[in-house]
């Protein structure tokens, strides 16, 4: 049953309990016709089974997000990037605004903001932590809609990538520390990812087979978790000097086929900065050591292998994810085009001519 009653400061009480044993809620307007139309509004949202919580009136954006993060089953990693992106522009911008409250327009006008001072990469990141946390407080009935929807973001320009030649990769390795070497042929010649290569147990490495195994990979914070994804996890071929490199690190180490250790004790982040003042010291001043599995993609794109081999070894989960990384290193096929279409006409123009 709902009631609206005149307030004495003039103003409109309307009070009602949207659905039988729930909470009773109330509202003040100016006037009795808004009153009406909110009541009216609440008891057809009961009926479609769509009553929001009202609670959501006071909850504000940084009060719903910090609890929505807690329940996250992030890596560490994405944790990280979660928080940052919340801490250092989601908060300050819509941190006290009630959850309820936030806009289509105010979410345009905050990545309108963003704009200014961040990459279009990041803009796009913050908005998409935004849209995770406005489209789970919709499925808790605290807004009706995902105001995140339909916003226009700043255009995106992937960077090339540029491999290195066989003369730089060369004058790099001979710069490298020798606890780095194993390390970098691995990402170079099985085009591994750094918690890849740091991540990998001796066993997961066949010096027989000649194969390496990504099973698992160790993050920036030294711990062992799953790969990326699913796709992630995979078996690449050992190139002989790979191979060569591994056997030699392993009989080093004094390290046994098949035990369960890690194949590299270096902390993944000494060995990454190891490897830039290495690259540094040769002139490779933006090179990083995940580059080094761009190199390798290009080796196998410049040697015919089609798109789905280079996605399987690199471990990605879409044809289109590598495509949008090394789509401009894949040859020009423009001369076999013209030779494809002057086929197929002269073909059909001597049909014609003995028809």
């Amino acid at each position: 049953m709902a009631s609206i009653v005149k307030q004495p400061n003039g103003k409109w009480r309307a009070r009602l309990r949207p659905e039988p044993g729930s909470p009773q809620v109330r509202r003040h307007f100016d006037k009795r016709t808004e009153a009406q139309a909110w009541v009216a509004t609440i008891k057809a949202d009961a009926l479609r089974g769509t009553v929001l919580d009202q609670s959501g009136r006071k909850t504000t954006v940084r009060q719903y997000a910090e609890a929505w993060r807690a329940a996250q089953p992030h890596r560490p990693r994405t944790e990280t990037s979660v928080a940052g992106a919340l801490r250092k522009h989601i908060y300050p911008t819509l941190g006290d605004r009630p959850i309820s409250s936030v806009r289509h327009s105010d979410v345009q006008a905050a990545v309108g903001k963003w704009s200014q001072t961040l990459a279009p990469t990041t803009v796009a990141y913050v908005h998409a932590t935004l849209s995770s946390i406005l489209r789970a407080a919709v499925n808790d009935h605290l807004r009706a809609d995902n105001p995140c929807k339909g916003v226009t973001l700043p255009r995106q320009t992937r960077t090339p990538v540029h491999p290195l030649t066989s003369s730089q990769v060369s004058v790099l390795l001979e710069r490298l520390p020798e606890s780095m070497l194993a390390p970098s042929l691995l990402a170079l010649g099985c085009g591994l990812r750094a918690g890849e290569v740091f991540g990998l147990r001796v066993s997961d490495v066949d010096l027989l087979r000649g194969t390496v195994n990504v099973r698992q990979q160790r993050g920036s914070d030294e711990k062992i978790g799953p790969p990326k994804t699913p796709a992630s996890m995979r078996s690449v071929p050992l190139p002989a000097t790979v191979r060569d490199a591994l056997a030699a690190h392993m009989t080093l180490r004094g390290l046994h086929a098949g035990s369960d250790v890690l194949l590299f004790v270096l902390r993944r982040n000494t060995a990454q900065m190891q490897f830039r003042k290495a690259a540094d010291d040769v002139g490779l001043t933006s090179f990083r050591f995940h580059d080094l599995r761009h190199t390798y993609a290009s080796m196998l794109i410049e040697a015919g292998e089609s798109v789905k081999v280079v996605q399987s070894r690199l471990g990605h989960a879409k044809a289109s994810e590598t495509l949008d990384t090394y789509a401009h290193l894949f040859p020009d096929s423009e001369a076999g085009t013209v030779r494809a279409v002057d086929a197929f006409l002269t073909g059909s123009a001597a049909k014609s001519s003995t028809g």
